[in-house]
């Protein structure tokens, strides 16, 4: 008896208004669970009736290829009066205690046990036992409901002395609710009354709710029907055995993954995209936000999944961000059979992850068969599985079973399948490890596993789970996809590739002291974000905005965006002020040139780059503090001039040289005016004449053989010809000449 754990709990019932008469009106015209006062049955008689036919199932899990297996189970729930456990263990852990991960079992025959589908890979379980009465059998996979979170072991041999669960579907109320369950560290079983309360669905399905794996039982302790689902219809159908219930064989398992990989191998396909390598400054290690980039912005190649949509169209699940989708060079698409096609970017979409690409040669296999009615229908069937692992040219796919056993509401009020469809983060435009696709019994794709892309204001750069999109709502967005597409998210020139929106101010970060002295603590939390106007460029839009120096830039309310965009600046040490860079430049080496930072500011910042990533042209309003008075600015988001990292430049292969135009951030910080000449010097190769010649990067050159050099053109002009070249040399406020002999050959 001591073994035995029950929970004694008094069952009380209240009357309030007509939800109360409404459950009262159903359960007395229909076959709802009538329920009595708990305590008029004896709770540990009705554990002891069912102790004799309760087992434990051991599964030994193991890692495979340094994987580990994950969880099995899904967690806590609490129903009404019922307290239940779901099995839930992390395998992890139970590899490394060297133990097996236990789940409760009911024995149904003297070979056939019911146990939770713990919807685990086989590759990852190394072996699967019942324990019973202190026998030990191995076990194997019988069989797997159709409508119920479960399946139905086969053990080797059947237990000696075995006490088969018997149900009587007829017996009557009052009923019980029977939890086999880990409590702490022992096995034993929880009893309850089953509630009155009753749930009334949208589409008029009244039910009543159990913990799930609940045995229901008379108040005898005779098993009337069981629910691994946590509900129990109203029409009685959950009364009865489960060896009743539709069930799929362990043959027609091996049937239906089979043919789920022949879909599976015509929809979804390898993609392999190329991309241009950045173009960037030559010097910008240092650059503050290289460090705050989402880690993909070097990208040159990306190999993950896409879904044939029609026979001309593929759906890429790459998560890419404008900056890096701007560099996007070729797409090239492999099928199954070996063969492969070269396809045209058509859009990304702005809501997903995911682009949009025209086949250069239709596809010869059948496109992606959506499921598209409403994916609550499917809650608890059996499904199929195929979890799908890109690597290089790799393609592995691995099949199995999979279930939805529950629901959330997510964006827009979308209804989304509480599961995972990734293994893995998703993060910038790196791909989770696998993507999982669920598919109907009768072949049709229940979702796309995409990331939901959010909108500029509140993206999360700690990246996000692949979500199991249903193909309801991936039908609807294919019938419409322009309106669906992100005109900004797309491939541009190379020219184009560094372009970034501008507001024409110099600002300084927030910080705690600068809120209290400006008096601004609350507005900018304590200086957490928020920034000071330090510098208006003239003819620039806060220029035309009326922006003051010693304003304070709080946030900016963008049309279209959820919340406003928070003006967040990091503070960062100015590596010129870190160390005399000037008065050190002779003593630096040439071959760590490449490493000197560039004295001024970067001017792309998190602000500059979100206000790209949301597109030019899209209004907003600026909120600002101007002498303690809050004010609104009005601007439209727009293209900036040329900044250092995307100036035009030369590359002199003679001297070993090479060159940028000035531009405005670099003239303001050498004081130089909009008609002064002059280009500025990014990068001297080891070796090279210019370096010989004690030309330094960041130096000024301001004329050639005495004419004036306006542009890194008017540099490539001038030597063209070759011969010796006087070139007149700033750093700083400092000039000199240096003489360069260049041979026609050598000269561009």
């Amino acid at each position: 008896m001591n073994q035995i754990q029950t929970k004694m709990k008094a069952v009380t019932s209240s009357a309030v208004g007509a939800a109360v008469v409404l459950c009262a009106s159903v359960m007395t015209c229909s076959s709802a669970i009538a329920q009595a006062p708990a305590a008029t049955a004896d709770k540990a008689a009705i554990a002891n009736a069912i102790a004799p036919s309760s087992a434990i199932v051991e599964y030994t899990v193991q890692y495979v290829n340094g994987e580990a297996p994950g969880e099995i189970g899904k967690g806590y729930y609490y129903y009404g009066d019922a307290e239940g456990y779901e099995f839930s263990s992390d395998c992890s852990d139970a590899i490394y205690e060297e133990r097996p991960v236990e789940a409760a079992a009911y024995l149904l025959s003297p070979d056939l046990v019911i146990t939770r589908d713990p919807q685990l890979h086989p590759r990852f379980i190394s072996s699967i036992e019942v324990v019973y009465q202190g026998q030990r059998r191995t076990a194997s996979p019988d069989s797997y409901f159709m409508n119920q979170d479960a399946w139905l072991l086969r053990v080797d041999e059947p237990f000696a002395d075995a006490v088969p669960l018997h149900f009587d579907a007829d017996k009557p109320g009052p009923y019980f609710q029977v939890n086999h369950s880990l409590h702490d560290v022992h096995w034993g079983f929880t009893v309850a009354g089953v509630s009155d309360d009753l749930r009334i669905e949208p589409d008029g399905t009244v039910e009543s709710s159990v913990a799930s794996g609940a045995l229901v039982v008379d108040a005898h302790g005779v098993p009337v029907g069981l629910s691994m689902t946590g509900r129990c219809p109203n029409d009685g159908t959950w009364k009865g055995s489960p060896l009743d219930w539709p069930a799929m064989s362990a043959d027609e398992m091996d049937d239906a993954l089979q043919r789920i990989e022949q879909a599976a191998d015509q929809w979804i396909v390898r993609i392999n995209l190329q991309f241009r390598s950045p173009r960037s400054g030559e010097s910008d290690m240092f650059d503050p936000w290289s460090y705050m980039d989402s880690g993909d912005s070097d990208m040159t190649e990306w190999d993950g999944s896409g879904v044939l949509i029609d026979e001309n169209t593929v759906l890429i699940t790459a998560n890419l961000k404008p900056k890096v989708t701007a560099r996007l060079e070729s797409i090239r698409v492999h099928f199954a059979d070996g063969s492969s096609t070269a396809a045209t970017f058509a859009g990304t979409l702005k809501d997903y992850g995911a682009m949009l690409a025209t086949l250069e040669t239709p596809a010869s296999g059948t496109p992606a068969d959506l499921y598209v009615e409403p994916s609550t229908q499917l809650q608890d069937q059996l499904l199929l599985k195929a979890e799908v692992r890109i690597s290089g040219e790799s393609r592995t796919v691995y099949y199995m079973r999979g279930r939805i056993l529950s629901y959330s509401v997510g964006w827009q009020r979308m209804i989304l399948p509480s599961v995972s469809s990734s293994s893995g983060w998703s993060y910038g435009g790196y791909q989770a490890r696998s993507l999982d696709f669920r598919f109907t019994l009768d072949g049709k794709l229940v979702g796309l596993p995409l990331v939901r892309r959010p909108k500029v204001t509140v993206e999360d750069e700690r990246g996000s789970w692949s979500m199991l999109i249903p193909g309801q709502y991936m039908t609807d967005l294919f019938a419409d996809r322009l309106a669906h597409l992100d005109p900004e998210n797309r491939p541009l020139s190379e020219e184009e590739e560094l372009r970034l929106a501008w507001l024409g101010v110099e600002l300084q970060p927030m910080d705690e002291d600068l809120a209290r002295v400006h008096e601004v603590v609350d507005e900018t939390s304590r200086g957490e974000t928020g920034a000071i106007v330090t510098y208006v460029y003239p003819n620039s839009p806060a220029s035309e905005a009326g922006i003051e120096m010693g304003d304070i830039l709080l946030r900016l309310k963008v049309e279209g965006q959820p919340k406003p965009l928070e003006v967040e600046l990091y503070s960062y040490n100015d590596y010129g002020d870190m160390f005399d860079l000037w008065s050190m430049m002779d003593e630096i080496p040439v071959e760590y040139f490449s490493e000197i930072p560039q004295p001024w500011g970067s001017v792309e910042n998190n602000l500059t780059r979100s206000l790209t990533d949301i597109g030019f042209g899209t209004p907003f309003t600026a909120d600002i503090v101007r002498g303690g008075e809050a004010i609104e600015r009005d601007f439209i988001v727009t293209e900036g001039p040329a900044y250092y990292n995307s100036a035009p430049k030369f590359k002199s292969e003679g001297a070993g040289l090479t060159v940028r135009d000035l531009t405005y951030e670099v003239r303001r910080y050498f004081q130089i005016q909009a008609d002064e000449p002059g280009v500025i010097v990014s990068k001297v190769e080891e070796g090279g004449k210019a370096a010989i010649a004690g030309i330094k990067p960041y130096e000024l050159i301001i004329a050639i053989n005495g004419e004036p050099v306006h542009s890194a053109d008017a540099l490539k002009a001038a030597i063209e010809p070759g011969g010796e070249f006087r070139i007149r040399v700033r750093r700083m406020t400092k000039g000199r000449i240096v003489k360069i002999v260049l041979d026609p050959a050598e000269s561009p």
